[in-house]
């Protein structure tokens, strides 16, 4: 009976000194649920790239409306196939500008454009009236002394241009004005 005593004291030695060193190197917290833990990755994890993307619109009019967007690259393929009709102008590390011309006026104009001159006789393209003094984009400076008193009022009231060809046309009919 003594070895069975003697086996059954060293079984609980043994699980006495388990519990202890558990206890001891334990975590407080290792049985509660971890909270607020999501493993969260990046497109970066993936091989995917981000980088800011600019695109600059000029229409024929002059004026330039910009565009800034941060775009991931999963596919090299795919990105540059969404910009097949834009030219790449400069690229960094983590910026890429992409130009291209619109042979358009500029949606502004196309709404409220006005061609007209300030007071130093410079033509301009206006969104409103050029009372307004809201300048779109500035051209040249015109021979006053060449116009009549008529198409100096005219120009100073503004001439609508709402299509291309009117505009091309004013703009061709000032070149020979321009000083």
């Amino acid at each position: 009976m003594n070895t069975a005593r003697l086996t059954i004291l060293s079984i609980l030695c043994v699980v006495a000194g388990i519990v202890i060193f558990l206890s001891i190197t334990w975590p407080e917290d290792a049985n509660e649920p971890e909270e607020d833990y999501v493993e969260t990755y990046t497109p970066e994890d993936y091989g995917a790239k981000t980088v800011e993307v600019v695109t600059a619109q000029t229409y024929i009019d002059g004026v330039t409306e910009e565009n800034v967007s941060n775009e991931t690259i999963w596919s090299p393929d795919d990105f540059w196939a969404q910009y097949e009709d834009w030219t790449l102008d400069t690229q960094t590390d983590g910026e890429m500008l992409f130009t291209r011309e619109i042979n358009q006026l500029s949606p502004a104009a196309r709404e409220n454009g006005y061609l007209g001159i300030d007071e130093d006789g410079t033509l301009h393209l206006y969104q409103g009236m050029p009372e307004q003094g809201n300048i779109l984009n500035t051209f040249f400076s015109l021979r006053l002394e060449e116009l009549t008193t008529a198409e100096r009022a005219e120009l100073r009231a503004g001439l609508r241009v709402a299509h291309v060809e009117e505009f091309e046309q004013y703009i061709n009919q000032f070149q020979q004005l321009k000083q």
